[in-house]
């Protein structure tokens, strides 16, 4: 499974690699950092690094995992992404070495097939019988049947299902109380049990503690990409504007095959947790769940869809009873026979099309479009990118080859749908919520990323394995993220601890070897 490109890929050794990223590393006069990210075992939630004076055209971001490196370098109107073989299973020849590759490369149009488009969707539109509709739960046809379902929805701030212990968001304070403008989503995103099927597999090297790592790092390398396309866009409606609009990762929940046999699952995981899903029911199964204390919600999967869906979201909207998109809020529902509480602030994506592994630059696009749905944005039709010589814009319902200039953009169509959305956020109007939130620079305990001042991270009580770390949501909260009583370590920061929570001796494999093409051999602690 690997994805198309126009050019042979520069294929090179870990080792290689690494030296390359270490004379890199020696540049830092020449890298500012608003503040760092350092290359480190996992990635980081604050802002990427910057070549020196492109601070708006430029970002590195990235994070190690098996002795691999997986992340993205930016300079003006050109980004190379870099990423491990074995994502893509067994099909490229050196299964132990990095592929190095040009966006520009990439080869989109296979994406524009008739039976493989980017966001294909049931529902045919009323001029165009023979072209399949796209992703979003809200367009032609099917707006009626969505919405009738969403008037099903009932509002109920007081009912049992709305607790805010169901999910709870929890921030370590900032000493700096100045009144910033509220202008982050902060997110929770779920990984089912396919997608940790596959990385485990690959990326993972069968290992538990890669494979999180890995899944990490693949979910702040996506988020990243995505706000490089939203930190320059600027919302604009009745005079009044929203600027640098952020997504923030804020809890990580990752579903595992072994999760699916426990009993103490919620009810949403149990039906993720079905073989056979379309995507439909499986956002719908993802929406089914009190997700009040975040932005947006997106559910990342492994699934090939018969109709070639990559992306699938509930769209953001001003008119009356459209229920969905951000800071959607819970509500009552009869699903499937079963009284649910649901939350239409939601979105999915599957990383395979057609049994192939799509490329990392295709899923950060579709995350992109996906997002623009949840802010208002419908599909372009021809008139909103008629008179352009420089492609389709992000919001195009076709593929695009990722190749001119405005296929990273928003049209004017886009720009004023999300507009009036994002201001009726900010400012409150048309029953909106703002669920927006200050951009602190002090870290999330509970995004299974280690940060600031944290010991350790492994989570929330409902998936932390963790035996020496406090997990986010214990009952005092001063505790969360923090090493238990006589631990020196903690499995969430690295694999050089034990579960004993002790260090592991400097003559202890803490990654073996297992591709005999690479030149770096075991690694010891």
């Amino acid at each position: 499974m690997r994805p198309l490109y126009r050019i042979p890929l520069l294929v090179v050794s870990t080792c290689v690699l690494i030296k390359c990223l270490q004379k890199l590393e020696k540049l830092n006069d020449h890298l500012r950092s608003p503040p760092s990210l350092q290359i480190t075992e996992q990635p980081s939630s604050r802002p990427p690094r910057f070549v020196k004076n492109h601070p708006e055209t430029s970002y590195v971001t990235g994070g190690f995992y098996s002795n691999w490196f997986d992340g993205i370098i930016k300079l003006s109107n050109e980004t190379w992404h870099i990423e491990p073989t074995r994502k893509y299973g067994n099909t490229l020849v050196d299964f132990g070495s990095s592929i190095i590759y040009n966006a520009l490369d990439v080869d989109m149009t296979k994406y524009n097939s008739s039976e493989a488009l980017r966001y294909k969707r049931y529902i045919m539109n009323e001029d165009e019988e023979s072209l399949p509709s796209f992703c979003a739960l809200n367009d032609n046809k099917r707006r009626e049947k969505m919405q009738e379902e969403a008037e099903r929805l009932v509002q109920d701030k007081y009912n049992d299902f709305n607790s805010k212990s169901y999910f709870t968001r929890t921030k370590r304070q900032s000493t700096n109380n100045t009144d910033r403008e509220r202008t982050c989503c902060y997110m929770y995103i779920r990984i089912d049990p396919t997608l940790w099927d596959i990385v485990y597999r690959n990326e993972g090297l069968n290992e538990k503690e890669a494979t999180i790592h890995a899944l990490v790092t693949f979910l702040y390398r996506v988020v990243t990409a995505a706000n490089a396309i939203y930190r320059s866009v600027k919302f604009e409606s009745n005079g009044d504007f929203l600027y640098r609009f952020t997504l923030r990762i804020q809890r990580i929940r990752i579903l595992t095959s072994d999760d699916c046999m426990q009993k103490n699952i919620t009810l949403s995981e149990t039906n993720i947790c079905r073989s056979f899903l379309d995507s439909n029911v499986l956002l719908t199964w993802h929406s089914v769940g009190n997700f009040d204390e975040y932005c947006l919600s997106y559910l990342f999967t492994a699934r090939d869809f018969g109709d070639g869906t990559l992306g699938l979201a509930w769209m953001g909207s001003i008119l009356p009873n459209n229920r969905g998109g951000i800071c959607e809020k819970s509500a009552k529902d009869i699903y499937e026979g079963q009284r649910v509480i649901k939350t239409l602030n939601t979105g999915m994506i599957t990383v395979i099309n057609h049994n192939t592994r799509t490329s990392a630059l295709m899923t950060e696009l579709t995350f992109a479009h996906e997002v623009g749905h949840n802010l208002g944005a419908e599909h372009d039709d021809d008139k909103c990118g008629e008179g352009t010589t420089f492609g389709h814009y992000i919001m195009y319902r076709r593929a695009t080859t990722g190749l001119e200039e405005n296929n990273n953009k928003f049209s004017n169509c886009s720009m004023n749908k999300m507009g009036s959305v994002m201001i009726s956020i900010k400012n409150q109007l048309h029953g909106k919520t703002n669920c927006l939130a200050e951009c602190s620079q002090v870290g999330y305990c509970g995004n299974r990323n280690v940060e600031d001042d944290e010991e350790c991270d492994c989570g929330f009580i409902s998936e932390c394995t963790d035996h020496c770390c406090y997990p986010a949501d214990v009952s005092d909260a001063k505790l969360g993220c923090k090493l238990k009583p006589g631990a020196r370590c903690s499995p969430s920061k690295g694999t050089c601890c034990s579960d004993q929570c002790t260090f592991h001796s400097t003559t202890h494999i803490c990654h073996k070897d297992k591709a005999s093409q690479d030149c770096i051999g075991d690694v010891l602690c």
